[in-house]
């Protein structure tokens, strides 16, 4: 199945093909594992049954897991104290054009992403009838810019683009259309709402077309519809290229028509405004802007001069639109870490018999392996438990990456002895940084 925006062509049965995912409702701590898998649906005219590639998941009696080239393992932990995850710089920046649709980044591994980079997007829609393409640009070293992506023609918010420094750029253009949501009075106290219908369609664009409008009240023109013409108290001005357009006012109730902007006195009696494209020497009439009554019965405030009515159109991007973003690193804050410090607790508390990431026992009988998490830690420090006596029990040395704040405990003395039931205290310990001092409870 296909359709056609002006544009690019669509190909809407690949639009649900994504290249990632993001799994949203994981716990900390517990191992996950993932398998992306190549698979037909057979062909049951030639006895074929559908296939699929390998996906292998095998644990052995000492708890080794192993897995082939398809699957992976994850085990999910919240981010160290302080962490700042990398990303885009404010926002992605309209630098010039006038096009309407959206571009956005999503961030696949913070961790990739470099301070400081630049980049630029910029659109063409002429190298080719009825298509758009654009290049992505790292313009960091202005000198030596990199080409990141070359003549992309995803622009229906496929994810088919390449992923660079852990980030995908998405884009999402528009079709020829009016926008309601951004239409309407930017100037004066009129309360006339207009409905614009479009009647007329170009294949490709042109000058003129697709463009959005301001109608100017107290800027005199003439009504332009063969003939006779005849003056009104507005012009309509195409904003993108700053000028005055063609139109032609219609007043279709003969008690109303005075030149001027009026409300119909009936259904079918609205007057409205046609706008104009010369196609050779053939007007075509392009969009038209009906001005219907106000709602709930109120009283028509006409507009006097000053007043604008603007006519957005949604415009697809091309030849002349360019975006820039700038990006940040995933960094620990300094002063956030010691604040961060604390939220370092242990899950769960109370520990009562087991919790929910403890991997499953590998013999038929025994109790298996015990565990509990230190969360919210720096990424380097020391934790110390301690009977409520005050008796050492065991050191743990955390030192991991800027997205791990976790630290587990398998319930076990320095002597490798498992733990009685009782009140423990924990001291971490992070140089540079600070201390936090907790307690939690162990029930067996």
């Amino acid at each position: 199945m296909k359709s056609t925006s002006w544009g690019n062509t669509i190909d809407s049965e690949n639009l649900s093909s994504r290249h990632s995912w993001n799994d949203t409702d994981v716990i900390n701590g517990k191992t996950y594992y993932y398998a992306v898998v190549s698979y037909d649906r057979g062909d049951a005219a030639l006895n074929m049954y559908p296939s699929e590639c390998s996906r292998l998941i095998v644990r052995d009696i000492n708890g080794n897991v192993q897995l082939d080239k398809n699957t992976i393992e994850i085990t999910p932990q919240a981010p160290a104290a302080g962490y700042k995850e990398g990303g885009l710089e404010g926002s992605i920046e309209h630098v010039s054009g006038f096009a309407t649709g959206d571009l956005w980044i999503d961030i696949l591994d913070p961790l990739l992403i470099k301070e400081g980079y630049e980049f630029e997007i910029t659109f063409d829609d002429t190298q080719h009838v009825d298509a758009i393409n654009y290049n992505l640009v790292n313009i960091t070293e202005t000198e030596t810019p990199d080409t990141i992506l070359n003549e992309s023609y995803y622009v229906r918010g496929e994810d088919f683009n390449s992923m660079f420094d852990g980030m995908r750029l998405f884009v999402f253009t528009d079709s020829i259309e009016w926008d309601a949501h951004n239409s309407g009075w930017t100037e004066g106290n009129s309360n006339i709402p207009v409905r614009v219908d479009q009647k007329h369609q170009f294949p490709t664009r042109r000058e003129g077309y697709p463009s959005s409008y301001d109608i100017r009240f107290g800027d005199p023109d003439s009504s332009w519809w063969y003939r006779p013409r005849f003056p009104v108290n507005f012009s309509v001005w195409d904003i993108y290229e700053n000028k005055k357009v063609l139109f032609a006012l219609e007043e279709p109730d003969a008690a109303t028509r005075d030149s001027s902007i009026s409300v119909g006195t009936a259904p079918g009696l609205e007057e409205y405004i046609r706008i104009l494209i010369l196609d050779g020497s053939i007007p075509r009439e392009i969009w038209r802007i009906v001005f219907l009554n106000p709602l709930q019965d109120e009283e028509p405030i006409y507009p006097s001069d000053g007043d604008i009515l603007k006519i957005q159109i949604k415009t697809p991007f091309r030849s002349g639109d360019t975006y820039r973003f700038s990006t940040r690193a995933a960094e620990i804050d300094r002063i956030a870490q010691k604040s961060d410090l604390d939220k370092i607790a242990v899950v769960p508390n109370p520990y009562v018999v087991a919790a929910r990431w403890e991997p499953p026992r590998l013999l038929a009988s025994g109790r298996g392996e015990r565990r509990i998490f230190f969360i919210h830690l720096p990424t380097d420090c020391t934790i110390r438990i301690f009977t409520i006596s005050g008796d050492h029990v065991q050191t743990i040395d955390h030192q991991a990456s800027m997205i791990d704040g976790s630290e587990s405990w398998d319930l076990k003395s320095k002597d490798g002895l498992d733990v009685a039931p009782g009140i423990y205290i924990f001291h971490a310990d992070a140089p540079g940084v600070g201390e936090k001092i907790g307690r939690f409870a162990l029930i067996k």
